[in-house]
Protein backbone atom coordinates (compact mmCIF):
# COMPACT_ATOMS: atom_id res chain seq x y z
CA UNK A 1 0.00 0.00 0.00
CA UNK A 2 1.32 3.45 -0.89
CA UNK A 3 2.61 5.77 1.65
CA UNK A 4 -0.10 7.38 3.11
CA UNK A 5 0.12 10.65 5.26
CA UNK A 6 3.01 13.64 4.40
CA UNK A 7 4.71 15.09 2.03
CA UNK A 8 6.94 18.02 2.47
CA UNK A 9 5.84 20.86 0.18
CA UNK A 10 8.08 23.64 0.75
CA UNK A 11 9.75 25.20 3.80
CA UNK A 12 10.88 29.14 3.99
CA UNK A 13 7.82 30.47 2.43
CA UNK A 14 8.81 32.78 4.86
CA UNK A 15 10.58 33.81 7.95
CA UNK A 16 8.92 35.96 10.96
CA UNK A 17 11.31 36.38 13.99
CA UNK A 18 12.54 32.72 14.48
CA UNK A 19 9.95 30.53 13.06
CA UNK A 20 9.42 29.15 9.57
CA UNK A 21 5.86 28.28 7.86
CA UNK A 22 5.73 24.71 7.08
CA UNK A 23 2.82 23.08 4.71
CA UNK A 24 2.54 19.48 4.43
CA UNK A 25 0.11 17.27 2.61
CA UNK A 26 -2.02 14.30 4.71
CA UNK A 27 -4.50 11.73 3.71
CA UNK A 28 -7.99 12.47 5.09
CA UNK A 29 -10.84 10.06 5.08
CA UNK A 30 -14.04 10.46 3.29
CA UNK A 31 -16.42 11.95 5.56
CA UNK A 32 -18.72 9.01 4.47
CA UNK A 33 -17.85 5.35 5.08
CA UNK A 34 -19.07 3.17 2.36
CA UNK A 35 -19.54 -0.36 2.56
CA UNK A 36 -17.26 -2.22 1.04
CA UNK A 37 -20.23 -4.16 -0.98
CA UNK A 38 -20.84 -1.33 -2.85
CA UNK A 39 -18.60 -2.25 -5.94
CA UNK A 40 -20.70 -0.42 -9.09
CA UNK A 41 -21.63 3.26 -8.71
CA UNK A 42 -23.82 5.20 -10.55
CA UNK A 43 -24.01 8.76 -10.79
CA UNK A 44 -26.71 10.46 -12.17
CA UNK A 45 -28.69 13.88 -12.75
CA UNK A 46 -31.19 14.89 -10.90
CA UNK A 47 -31.22 19.00 -10.99
CA UNK A 48 -33.30 20.92 -12.25
CA UNK A 49 -32.25 21.64 -16.01
CA UNK A 50 -30.36 24.80 -17.24
CA UNK A 51 -31.83 26.96 -19.68
CA UNK A 52 -29.50 27.14 -22.23
CA UNK A 53 -31.84 30.22 -24.22
CA UNK A 54 -31.17 32.41 -21.34
CA UNK A 55 -29.65 35.38 -23.07
CA UNK A 56 -29.37 37.52 -19.65
CA UNK A 57 -26.16 38.19 -17.75
CA UNK A 58 -24.80 37.68 -14.38
CA UNK A 59 -26.52 41.33 -12.74
CA UNK A 60 -24.87 43.42 -10.34
CA UNK A 61 -26.01 42.49 -6.96
CA UNK A 62 -26.91 39.38 -6.28
CA UNK A 63 -28.47 36.39 -8.07
CA UNK A 64 -29.49 32.83 -8.10
CA UNK A 65 -28.50 30.30 -11.24
CA UNK A 66 -29.41 26.89 -11.58
CA UNK A 67 -25.53 25.25 -12.41
CA UNK A 68 -25.31 22.41 -14.98
CA UNK A 69 -26.35 19.25 -13.65
CA UNK A 70 -25.27 17.64 -16.78
CA UNK A 71 -21.81 18.52 -16.41
CA UNK A 72 -21.18 18.36 -12.82
CA UNK A 73 -22.00 14.72 -13.24
CA UNK A 74 -19.75 13.69 -16.16
CA UNK A 75 -16.76 15.48 -13.96
CA UNK A 76 -17.94 13.81 -10.52
CA UNK A 77 -18.03 10.57 -12.93
CA UNK A 78 -15.13 11.23 -14.06
CA UNK A 79 -12.81 12.17 -10.61
CA UNK A 80 -14.04 9.18 -8.94
CA UNK A 81 -13.12 6.75 -11.93
CA UNK A 82 -9.53 8.21 -11.62
CA UNK A 83 -9.74 7.38 -7.58
CA UNK A 84 -9.98 4.02 -9.06
CA UNK A 85 -12.07 2.81 -5.93
CA UNK A 86 -14.57 1.29 -7.01
CA UNK A 87 -15.00 -1.18 -9.35
CA UNK A 88 -16.98 0.51 -11.97
CA UNK A 89 -18.54 3.61 -12.52
CA UNK A 90 -21.66 4.11 -14.78
CA UNK A 91 -23.48 7.68 -15.98
CA UNK A 92 -26.92 8.37 -16.82
CA UNK A 93 -27.29 10.36 -19.62
CA UNK A 94 -30.70 11.06 -19.17
CA UNK A 95 -31.82 14.19 -17.04
CA UNK A 96 -34.32 12.29 -14.60
CA UNK A 97 -36.17 15.76 -12.72
CA UNK A 98 -39.91 15.06 -13.45
CA UNK A 99 -41.22 17.83 -11.32
CA UNK A 100 -39.78 20.33 -8.90
CA UNK A 101 -41.99 19.95 -5.81
CA UNK A 102 -39.41 17.11 -4.38
CA UNK A 103 -35.85 17.39 -5.55
CA UNK A 104 -34.83 13.42 -4.60
CA UNK A 105 -35.60 10.27 -6.19
CA UNK A 106 -38.58 8.42 -5.57
CA UNK A 107 -38.43 4.95 -4.16
CA UNK A 108 -39.60 3.41 -7.31
CA UNK A 109 -36.34 5.46 -9.48
CA UNK A 110 -33.83 4.26 -6.98
CA UNK A 111 -34.74 0.54 -7.64
CA UNK A 112 -35.69 1.22 -11.45
CA UNK A 113 -32.16 3.20 -12.31
CA UNK A 114 -30.36 0.02 -9.94
CA UNK A 115 -31.80 -2.55 -12.52
CA UNK A 116 -31.66 -0.98 -15.38
CA UNK A 117 -27.73 0.10 -15.17
CA UNK A 118 -26.65 -2.75 -13.21
CA UNK A 119 -25.68 -0.76 -10.02
CA UNK A 120 -25.65 -1.19 -5.93
CA UNK A 121 -25.09 2.36 -4.75
CA UNK A 122 -26.56 5.53 -6.70
CA UNK A 123 -24.71 8.98 -6.60
CA UNK A 124 -27.70 11.60 -7.90
CA UNK A 125 -27.05 15.27 -8.09
CA UNK A 126 -29.95 16.47 -6.83
CA UNK A 127 -29.74 20.22 -6.83
CA UNK A 128 -26.87 22.76 -8.15
CA UNK A 129 -27.46 26.42 -6.56
CA UNK A 130 -25.24 28.87 -7.63
CA UNK A 131 -25.46 32.25 -5.48
CA UNK A 132 -24.14 35.21 -7.58
CA UNK A 133 -22.49 38.47 -6.00
CA UNK A 134 -20.88 41.10 -8.85
CA UNK A 135 -19.48 44.08 -7.74
CA UNK A 136 -16.66 46.64 -8.80
CA UNK A 137 -14.30 48.73 -6.43
CA UNK A 138 -11.92 51.27 -7.24
CA UNK A 139 -7.81 49.50 -6.18
CA UNK A 140 -5.86 53.32 -6.00
CA UNK A 141 -2.36 51.39 -5.70
CA UNK A 142 -3.46 50.23 -9.38
CA UNK A 143 -5.30 53.62 -10.50
CA UNK A 144 -7.84 51.30 -12.03
CA UNK A 145 -11.61 49.65 -11.12
CA UNK A 146 -11.26 45.87 -10.01
CA UNK A 147 -14.86 43.90 -11.00
CA UNK A 148 -15.51 40.72 -9.03
CA UNK A 149 -17.59 37.89 -9.38
CA UNK A 150 -17.91 35.27 -6.95
CA UNK A 151 -20.17 32.53 -7.18
CA UNK A 152 -21.14 30.33 -3.95
CA UNK A 153 -21.49 26.82 -5.30
CA UNK A 154 -24.03 24.68 -3.69
CA UNK A 155 -24.39 21.09 -4.50
CA UNK A 156 -27.08 18.91 -2.72
CA UNK A 157 -26.57 15.08 -3.44
CA UNK A 158 -28.74 12.33 -2.34
CA UNK A 159 -26.84 9.00 -1.81
CA UNK A 160 -29.73 6.19 -2.76
CA UNK A 161 -29.49 2.22 -2.59
CA UNK A 162 -32.02 -0.72 -4.10
CA UNK A 163 -34.75 -1.66 -1.98
CA UNK A 164 -34.08 1.74 0.85
CA UNK A 165 -37.23 3.89 0.90
CA UNK A 166 -35.67 7.20 1.72
CA UNK A 167 -32.29 8.53 0.23
CA UNK A 168 -28.96 6.74 2.83
CA UNK A 169 -27.76 10.01 3.30
CA UNK A 170 -27.91 13.81 1.67
CA UNK A 171 -24.83 15.89 1.00
CA UNK A 172 -25.19 19.68 1.47
CA UNK A 173 -21.51 21.21 0.27
CA UNK A 174 -20.90 24.59 -0.07
CA UNK A 175 -17.66 26.42 -1.09
CA UNK A 176 -16.61 29.79 -3.26
CA UNK A 177 -14.71 30.62 -6.62
CA UNK A 178 -13.70 34.15 -8.03
CA UNK A 179 -13.30 35.55 -11.41
CA UNK A 180 -11.93 39.14 -11.55
CA UNK A 181 -11.60 41.63 -14.29
CA UNK A 182 -9.79 45.35 -14.42
CA UNK A 183 -10.43 48.62 -16.06
CA UNK A 184 -10.41 52.66 -16.46
CA UNK A 185 -14.06 52.48 -15.21
CA UNK A 186 -16.49 50.27 -13.08
CA UNK A 187 -18.29 49.16 -16.71
CA UNK A 188 -15.13 48.61 -18.32
CA UNK A 189 -14.57 46.02 -15.68
CA UNK A 190 -17.94 44.88 -16.14
CA UNK A 191 -17.50 44.29 -20.03
CA UNK A 192 -14.63 42.52 -19.53
CA UNK A 193 -16.01 39.85 -17.37
CA UNK A 194 -16.50 36.32 -17.99
CA UNK A 195 -19.95 35.32 -19.47
CA UNK A 196 -22.98 33.69 -18.00
CA UNK A 197 -22.51 30.53 -19.82
CA UNK A 198 -18.85 29.90 -19.43
CA UNK A 199 -19.19 30.94 -15.39
CA UNK A 200 -21.63 28.64 -14.97
CA UNK A 201 -20.01 25.52 -16.54
CA UNK A 202 -16.77 25.99 -14.63
CA UNK A 203 -18.79 26.57 -11.77
CA UNK A 204 -20.69 23.01 -11.79
CA UNK A 205 -17.40 21.23 -13.01
CA UNK A 206 -15.85 22.68 -9.64
CA UNK A 207 -18.84 21.72 -8.01
CA UNK A 208 -17.59 18.14 -8.54
CA UNK A 209 -14.34 18.55 -6.74
CA UNK A 210 -16.29 19.84 -3.73
CA UNK A 211 -17.83 16.53 -3.11
CA UNK A 212 -14.44 14.19 -3.26
CA UNK A 213 -13.66 14.92 0.26
CA UNK A 214 -17.33 13.36 1.14
CA UNK A 215 -16.72 9.91 -0.88
CA UNK A 216 -13.29 9.51 -1.28
CA UNK A 217 -9.75 9.20 1.15
CA UNK A 218 -8.21 12.84 -0.17
CA UNK A 219 -5.11 14.74 0.36
CA UNK A 220 -5.46 17.93 2.66
CA UNK A 221 -3.00 20.83 2.87
CA UNK A 222 -2.35 22.25 6.69
CA UNK A 223 0.23 24.86 7.85
CA UNK A 224 3.10 24.38 10.54
CA UNK A 225 5.61 26.22 12.51
CA UNK A 226 8.74 25.47 12.69
CA UNK A 227 11.28 27.98 15.30
CA UNK A 228 14.98 27.86 13.85
CA UNK A 229 16.86 30.64 15.79
CA UNK A 230 18.70 31.37 18.37
CA UNK A 231 21.42 28.93 19.07
CA UNK A 232 24.00 26.59 16.92
CA UNK A 233 21.62 23.50 17.22
CA UNK A 234 18.40 25.31 16.15
CA UNK A 235 20.57 27.15 12.83
CA UNK A 236 22.31 23.34 12.71
CA UNK A 237 19.01 21.32 12.31
CA UNK A 238 17.03 23.68 10.34
CA UNK A 239 20.04 22.96 7.77
CA UNK A 240 18.64 19.46 7.92
CA UNK A 241 15.38 20.22 7.54
CA UNK A 242 16.24 22.17 4.13
CA UNK A 243 17.44 18.95 3.04
CA UNK A 244 14.56 16.52 4.70
CA UNK A 245 16.68 15.00 7.06
CA UNK A 246 14.22 15.27 9.94
CA UNK A 247 16.09 12.24 11.94
CA UNK A 248 19.07 14.45 12.09
CA UNK A 249 17.31 17.25 12.90
CA UNK A 250 15.33 15.36 15.57
CA UNK A 251 18.58 14.32 17.09
CA UNK A 252 19.93 17.54 17.77
CA UNK A 253 16.63 19.36 18.75
CA UNK A 254 16.68 16.16 21.35
CA UNK A 255 20.63 17.18 22.66
CA UNK A 256 19.52 20.94 22.79
CA UNK A 257 16.23 19.73 24.67
CA UNK A 258 18.21 17.42 27.19
CA UNK A 259 20.35 20.08 28.22
CA UNK A 260 18.15 23.50 28.02
CA UNK A 261 16.46 24.39 31.35
CA UNK A 262 14.99 27.62 29.69
CA UNK A 263 11.44 27.13 29.43
CA UNK A 264 10.78 28.88 26.38
CA UNK A 265 13.60 27.20 24.45
CA UNK A 266 12.42 23.46 25.56
CA UNK A 267 8.99 25.05 24.47
CA UNK A 268 10.14 25.41 20.76
CA UNK A 269 12.76 22.46 20.81
CA UNK A 270 9.49 20.25 22.07
CA UNK A 271 7.74 21.95 18.88
CA UNK A 272 10.19 20.72 16.57
CA UNK A 273 10.65 17.55 17.71
CA UNK A 274 6.76 17.43 17.58
CA UNK A 275 6.94 18.48 13.89
CA UNK A 276 9.87 16.05 13.61
CA UNK A 277 7.62 13.03 14.09
CA UNK A 278 4.96 14.29 12.44
CA UNK A 279 6.91 14.66 9.25
CA UNK A 280 7.79 11.02 10.06
CA UNK A 281 4.61 9.41 10.13
CA UNK A 282 4.40 8.71 14.06
CA UNK A 283 2.01 10.36 15.08
CA UNK A 284 1.03 8.82 18.86
CA UNK A 285 5.10 10.39 19.48
CA UNK A 286 4.21 13.82 17.89
CA UNK A 287 1.45 14.44 19.90
CA UNK A 288 3.51 13.74 23.23
CA UNK A 289 6.09 16.14 22.29
CA UNK A 290 2.89 18.68 21.22
CA UNK A 291 1.70 18.30 24.24
CA UNK A 292 4.58 19.23 26.17
CA UNK A 293 5.03 21.80 23.92
CA UNK A 294 1.77 23.04 25.15
CA UNK A 295 2.46 23.10 28.52
CA UNK A 296 5.20 25.35 28.35
CA UNK A 297 3.65 27.73 25.89
CA UNK A 298 1.18 27.80 29.15
CA UNK A 299 3.98 28.81 31.80
CA UNK A 300 5.78 31.21 29.12
CA UNK A 301 2.58 33.29 28.04
CA UNK A 302 1.40 33.10 31.61
CA UNK A 303 -2.15 31.81 30.98
CA UNK A 304 -2.57 30.76 34.45
CA UNK A 305 -1.68 34.83 35.77
CA UNK A 306 -4.13 36.23 33.12
CA UNK A 307 -7.48 37.60 33.74
CA UNK A 308 -10.19 34.69 32.56
CA UNK A 309 -12.66 37.82 31.22
CA UNK A 310 -10.01 39.24 29.71
CA UNK A 311 -7.20 37.30 28.18
CA UNK A 312 -5.76 39.39 26.21
CA UNK A 313 -4.92 37.11 23.02
CA UNK A 314 -2.66 39.10 21.23
CA UNK A 315 0.29 37.94 23.79
CA UNK A 316 -1.06 34.45 23.67
CA UNK A 317 0.55 33.02 20.12
CA UNK A 318 2.75 30.58 21.62
CA UNK A 319 -0.17 28.81 23.52
CA UNK A 320 -2.42 29.65 20.87
CA UNK A 321 -0.02 27.63 18.13
CA UNK A 322 0.68 24.83 20.39
CA UNK A 323 -2.54 24.08 20.91
CA UNK A 324 -3.69 24.51 17.63
CA UNK A 325 -1.25 21.64 16.40
CA UNK A 326 -2.41 19.35 19.53
CA UNK A 327 -6.07 19.55 18.71
CA UNK A 328 -4.88 19.02 14.75
CA UNK A 329 -2.64 16.38 15.58
CA UNK A 330 -5.53 14.58 17.15
CA UNK A 331 -7.89 15.03 14.74
CA UNK A 332 -5.45 12.86 12.60
CA UNK A 333 -5.31 10.06 14.68
CA UNK A 334 -8.96 9.99 15.30
CA UNK A 335 -9.16 9.36 12.02
CA UNK A 336 -6.24 7.18 11.03
CA UNK A 337 -8.50 3.63 11.97
CA UNK A 338 -11.20 5.22 8.97
CA UNK A 339 -8.37 5.76 6.62
CA UNK A 340 -7.17 2.52 6.90
CA UNK A 341 -9.98 1.08 6.39
CA UNK A 342 -11.12 3.32 3.04
CA UNK A 343 -7.30 2.85 1.58
CA UNK A 344 -7.90 -0.64 1.75
CA UNK A 345 -10.15 -0.89 -1.06
CA UNK A 346 -7.42 1.10 -3.79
Amino acid sequence: MRKLFVLLLSISLYSCYSTEQIFIDYMQPGKINIPDKVERVAVVNNAIVFDENDKTEVTKGNSIINGKGEVMMQSLAELLAEANYFDEIVVCDSSLRQNTLSPYLSHNQVNDLAQLLDVDFIISIDQLALHTSRYAHFVPEWNCYQGIIEAKVKPTLGLYVPQRKDPLLIINANDSMYWDSYGSTELNTFNDQIDKKQMVNEASIFAASTIIKYLLPHWSTAERWLFINGTIHMRDAAIFVKENNWLEAMSLWKEAYKKSKKESYKMRLANNISLGYEMTDNLEESLKWAELAKQYAYIVDKIGERDLNNPQIHNMNNYIMMFQHVEALKKRIEELPLLYVQMQRQ
